[in-house]
């Protein structure tokens, strides 16, 4: 693609993400499909929750129609795409009326166990510091983590958009830096245009969130990228994007 397709791409992913999350916003208020504040919530009032609707619909359409007209076979993001979708559906469940926390973490650890299974042999995950065995436990377990992160973060105004856009645009740059393909590199810049769509509502004070449907699968397909990076020797870059997030969070949970 040339660099003219790829700003028009983006362009139309952020209007996309903009507007059906800021249709999704009224569906949920009128559904009553709200977000309630607790001690660890930056607003005062109850607001939609489940924009993750639309940013995950957004985003595994734009990484599912690079991978099918990038170079290379597209049965990698399409798998992962498609397992993203079903964290979704499990998640909006959980949104709607809960589900036991064994039920998602099943989930979670399923849909890692079958990334992990189609990912390239480009291991190892963790800079090839520990035995095989050991680094794919790792990475998982990892994964894992990053996920639950994510969902106990977005109840912040703001936070999980903005990290989300730091990544991607993180990613895309180390890409560049690296000559890595270009596939990687419109994975995190449509990541990013994706999260600054829905961002517009989810700043402070935020009218929409993105509820564990959105950032469950959220957290799951930047753990892939992060460690897609990782597995190609750049596992510095892909521990500093998300360190100050996983930081914040990890401590917080800890001093909690």
């Amino acid at each position: 693609m040339t660099w003219f397709s790829v700003a028009g791409l983006l362009l139309l992913v952020l209007a996309v993400s903009f507007a059906a999350s800021g249709l999704l916003a009224g569906y949920l208020r009128r559904r009553a499909i709200l977000d309630h504040p607790n001690e660890r919530s930056s607003h005062a009032v109850p607001t939609p929750r489940g924009g993750g609707l639309a940013v995950v619909a957004v985003l595994t359409a734009a990484w599912a129609g690079t991978g099918i007209g990038g170079p290379g076979g597209p049965a990698e993001v399409l798998v992962i795409c498609a397992v993203a979708a079903a964290l979704a559906a499990l998640s909006w469940l959980d949104d709607l009326g809960g589900l036991p926390v064994l039920v998602r973490l099943i989930g979670q650890g399923a849909a890692v166990t079958v990334a992990l299974a189609v990912m390239p042999g480009w291991t190892p995950y963790m800079g090839g510091f520990l035995p095989p065995a050991l680094d794919l436990v790792c990475a998982g377990l990892l994964w894992i983590w990053f996920i639950n992160l994510f969902n106990f973060m977005d109840g912040i105004d703001g936070i999980a958009a903005t990290e989300t856009a730091c990544i991607g645009i993180g990613i895309a740059v180390v890409t560049t830096a690296a000559g890595l393909d270009q596939r990687t590199l419109l994975y995190g810049l449509t990541a990013a245009a994706t999260a600054l769509g829905f961002l517009y509502w989810n700043w402070h004070p935020a009218r929409l969130f993105l509820g564990d449907v959105g950032s469950v699968p959220l957290g799951f397909l930047l753990g892939w990228l992060l460690l897609s990076l990782s597995a190609r020797g750049h596992w510095p870059a892909a521990l500093i994007l998300p360190l100050y997030y996983l930081a914040d969070a990890t401590i917080t949970l800890i001093r909690r």
